[in-house]
């Protein structure tokens, strides 16, 4: 059903006109334009990309709940100068790397003057974290000036670092993972003050 207020296209129209026509707006402009059924080709393509998005969001819904760790998604996104919520973000690093082995930040657990520990997940399944290599963390005490700090495999789940050596106590901390040797991101943009 369409929507017309005001003289036709002058102000506002939006919707179909009996399988013909289509009225919406293009850069902000009122246009008409001709129906077409949208397509579907449903191509092996297209049905793999479908379920990773599903797999994705799965995830998301499932087993990474922490508020934490969505809200460091979402300071991520904007310091990277997105706009998109740390939701999207989130699903756009996961969908390329969906597989039975990796594993991504789920919360961060302890945060002394000595260490920060990440809990980890793995993303098919949600038990504690068993991807191999290793992990960097990136650290600063500014959103913009984030170095490499240390890298550390998975242990029991965790990923534990050890951070007195730089930052002393009471000490703002930002930092955030990503899988060595790429640029993976496994977790959001953490704010933590150092105990």
């Amino acid at each position: 059903m369409s929507i017309v207020s005001a003289p036709f296209l002058s102000l506002n129209a939006s919707g179909q006109f009996a399988k013909t026509l289509v009225a919406t707006t293009w850069k902000g402009k009122p246009v008409l334009r001709k129906y077409t059924v949208p397509t579907n080709p449903n191509t092996t393509a297209q049905q793999s990309h479908r379920l990773k998005m599903t797999n994705a969001v799965r995830i998301w819904r499932t087993y990474f709940t922490n508020a934490d760790m969505r809200e460091s998604y979402q300071t991520l996104a904007t310091l990277k100068g997105l706009v998109m919520s740390g939701f999207n973000l989130f699903t756009s690093e996961v969908m390329p790397i969906y597989a039975a082995t990796i594993s991504l930040v789920a919360t961060q657990t302890t945060k002394t003057a000595a260490t920060l520990t990440f809990t980890t997940k793995n993303v098919v399944d949600g038990i504690a974290g068993t991807e191999g290599g290793t992990f960097d963390l990136w650290a600063g005490t500014s959103k913009n000036n984030l170095q490499l700090h240390s890298t550390v495999a998975i242990a029991a789940g965790n990923l534990v670092y050890d951070v007195h050596v730089l930052y002393p106590a009471t000490t703002v901390l930002f930092c955030h993972i990503i899988k060595n040797a790429t640029t993976s991101y496994r977790s959001g943009l953490w704010e933590i003050i150092i105990a």
